[in-house]
């Protein structure tokens, strides 16, 4: 869950925009912002992981959440309208960063929003990036673009909410372990098949939770299906530990407001493992989400294997996190 945190505006050099002023008003019309807070995680159930490592989406979400807070403060954004995302890019520079230790990280970052999408001078969208660091020690960078407004994102086609569920109720999941989690209800993959180390087919699908009514919440939870299949992907394709498994790059187009419910499918392509500035092997997945065979998402993602020590300084294998949960 997001915890408590200070968003901070910093004033431009001649003095902050008035409240009242219209948005972007001005030669620069860049708004710039300090954050800062604990770490978050993510919502139940998907907070069963071993805890070895952060998830950098619940980093992104808590991004997301300032992210609207800044549209309807300073971009006219009315209440009650969530700031949906349509792009997404997600990139880790420290690994190790990411580890937990022994007592809770402190998670800062400096944000920059600008307008984009306008129709006569009013934003319809938001062009945001964002550097990370966890406990000062810089480690990521995410670029966003937002929708504002109720603007739906555009695709060929019928629309993504009216397109005919597919046949069919989705069998079992796979195991929690081959996701990185623990419970079985925080499995949204279903149905693997494919070659060994070649392309896999799976769905989405989550039978013991529903799927969240509103565009912001179900936008979440396709990233993390997007994080379990890719995570999967690359168990199956490279044999990398899920525990040990970070969401080290994410470049996805997202569908906006118009979010499909489940039960979706997703086609995986591992690519060939590479290794990062560190060392560190990196398992890249191409991913393609659609309902109805109509496209919902598109990704490419990196997942990084950690297996050095985490910031304990304790080495640990996969054997302790294949215990049950107290």
């Amino acid at each position: 869950m997001s915890p408590a945190c200070h968003l901070i505006h910093r004033p431009r050099a001649g003095g902050s925009r008035p409240a009242s002023a219209p948005p972007g008003h001005g030669a620069d019309r860049a708004e710039r912002f300090s954050l800062a807070g604990d770490m978050p995680t993510p919502p139940p159930p998907f907070d069963d992981r071993p805890g070895r490592l952060y998830d950098p989406l619940a980093a992104v979400e808590l991004i997301r959440q300032a992210a609207e807070f800044i549209s309807r403060r300073f971009f006219g954004q009315p209440a009650g309208r969530p700031a949906i995302c349509y792009r997404l890019d997600l990139a880790v520079t420290d690994v190790p960063a990411w580890r937990v230790g022994e007592r809770v990280a402190r998670l800062t970052a400096s944000l920059t929003a600008r307008p984009a999408l306008e129709l006569h001078r009013a934003p319809r969208g938001l062009a945001l990036t964002a550097t990370l660091r966890i406990d000062d020690r810089p480690c990521a960078t995410v670029t966003a673009r937002l929708l504002l407004q109720g603007t739906a994102a555009r695709r060929g086609g019928p629309a993504l909410a009216q397109l005919t569920e597919p046949a069919g109720e989705p069998g079992e999941p796979v195991a929690p372990y081959a996701v990185g989690g623990r419970d079985p209800a925080a499995v949204l993959v279903h149905d693997p098949s494919g070659a060994p180390g070649g392309p896999l087919s799976v769905r989405i699908a989550g039978p013991r939770w529903p799927w969240a009514a509103d565009g912001a919440a179900s936008q979440a939870l396709l990233l993390e299906a997007l994080r379990q299949t890719a995570v999967f992907a690359a168990h199956q394709a490279h044999a990398l530990a899920p525990p040990r498994a970070l969401l080290a790059g994410l470049r996805c187009r997202l569908p906006g407001f118009a979010v499909p419910r489940p039960p979706l499918r997703a086609a995986a392509v591992p690519g060939p493992l590479a290794r990062d500035a560190g060392g560190r092997v990196l398992a890249p997945v191409a991913l393609v989400v659609t309902r109805g065979g109509e496209p919902v998402a598109e990704a490419e993602v990196s997942v990084a294997q950690d297996a050095g020590r985490d910031r304990t300084g304790v080495r640990r294998g996969n054997k302790a996190w294949l215990e049950p949960r107290d």
